[in-house]
């Protein structure tokens, strides 16, 4: 009777234990070599971020070539954890620059917090490359530069709407309004005064992520 005892608990430590994988498949909207080296390194970046709001817990991720994609494996310690971060990786990130909506406007977006915007169509496939950089003070900007596309997009917004403001979102929230002001880059929106190195890096890996790689669960 021990011995069956000692199997039967040998067996629940096992499952305990036991961890999951998920695998997905990674394509890159690209083929420049030196952002396809920083995607993979942001893609892992923020899988690592996902996970571990989820478990507190760093993944094990390995990588390999799979023709143009790659094919990521997430090891972790549950399969909740992998379907929901399945769910999060294939959720587009939602990046959007919106204007103020006038009182007799239609707003695309509202919220009681910081007002009503409407859409002018810069998404995250408006975007050329985010930047990060930290500065001596402590503090760090970002740098989001657009396609020639979103530059055309952005210069109309400046022209028709000075003294309004201006909203950038992901994924629904709102990460920085300024109002629109005189001699304003045409190409590209800096915000400033980030806290943090890491914040800014985190913001800078999520929406080059959400511009150029898309995943796809294969497992």
């Amino acid at each position: 009777m021990k011995k069956i005892l000692l199997s039967s608990a040998a067996l629940l430590l096992l499952a305990g234990c036991a961890r999951s994988s998920l695998k997905m498949d990674i394509s890159f909207d690209t083929e420049d070599p030196s952002k396809l080296s920083m995607l993979s390194a942001a893609s892992e970046n923020v899988v690592e971020r996902m996970v571990f709001a989820l478990e507190e817990e760093i993944p094990t991720i390995s990588m390999e070539d799979k023709g143009d994609d790659k094919i990521m494996t997430v090891t972790v310690k549950n399969k909740e954890t992998a379907d929901m971060l399945a769910i999060n990786l294939t959720t587009p990130l939602m990046f959007r620059v919106m204007i103020e909506a006038g009182e007799d406007e239609e707003a695309d977006l509202e919220n009681e917090n910081f007002g009503r915007f409407k859409e002018v169509g810069i998404t995250e496939k408006s975007v050329e490359w985010v930047e990060a950089e930290a500065l001596q003070d402590g503090t760090s900007t970002i740098q989001i530069n657009f396609t020639e596309e979103g530059s055309a997009i952005w210069t109309q917004v400046l022209e028709e709407n000075k003294e309004k403001k201006v909203g950038i979102f992901a994924r629904g929230g709102l990460v920085a309004a300024h109002t629109i002001q005189e001699g304003g880059f045409k190409s590209k929106i800096i915000i400033s005064g980030i806290p943090s190195s890491e914040l800014a890096q985190v913001f800078a890996d999520d929406v080059n992520v959400g511009a150029y790689v898309t995943f796809t669960r294969v497992q």
